[in-house]
């Protein structure tokens, strides 16, 4: 496997979603407000930037992650999930991963079991395989999904 990685990031298991695109970074701010299924911050989304369904949104205080459903003007993102509880929060949005694999890098101080979905692998939990990866160490495989279930650890760093 190439060890020459360009880029790297902290990120989340998730059931439901890829994992972003790295290169894809659009916008990180403060919540403002709690509405359920937003994501409110006073003027961090204008339409300069391009929001498109399926960009991943990441909350940094409990590592939750959902989607983007749509931009809805300069102050709100409505999203598919609610998952800010806090006015304050930092949170971060991505471009959407189309299939893009990453590394997984195990930032842990034991060994923690991943459970993945790959290039290769149909997406039915039977068939989605588990690998245990040591302590600052590096997944032998190209990841596009790490799912929650059956994953040990929460929060890893993504090399590209």
């Amino acid at each position: 496997m190439n060890q020459n990685f360009g880029k790297a990031m902290y990120w989340y298991a998730s059931d439901d979603y890829n994992l972003p695109y790295t290169g894809g970074f659009v916008v990180s701010g403060l919540t403002t407000a709690l509405i359920p299924f937003q994501l409110k911050s006073t003027g961090s989304f204008p339409s300069t930037i391009n929001f498109e369904p399926g960009d991943i949104v990441a909350s940094d205080y409990d590592w939750a992650v959902a989607q983007v459903l749509k931009r809805q003007d300069d102050d709100t993102l409505l999203l598919d999930k609610d998952i800010f509880t806090t006015i304050g929060t930092e949170f971060r949005v991505y471009k959407r991963n189309n299939s893009v694999g990453a590394t997984i890098y195990n930032i842990a101080g034991t060994a923690k079991d991943f459970t993945v979905e790959t290039l290769d692998v149909v997406p039915k939990y039977s068939e989605r395989p588990m690998f245990t990866v040591a302590s600052n160490a590096t997944l032998p495989v190209n990841v596009i999904k790490v799912l929650d279930l059956g994953t040990t650890m929460k929060k890893f760093l993504l090399l590209y």
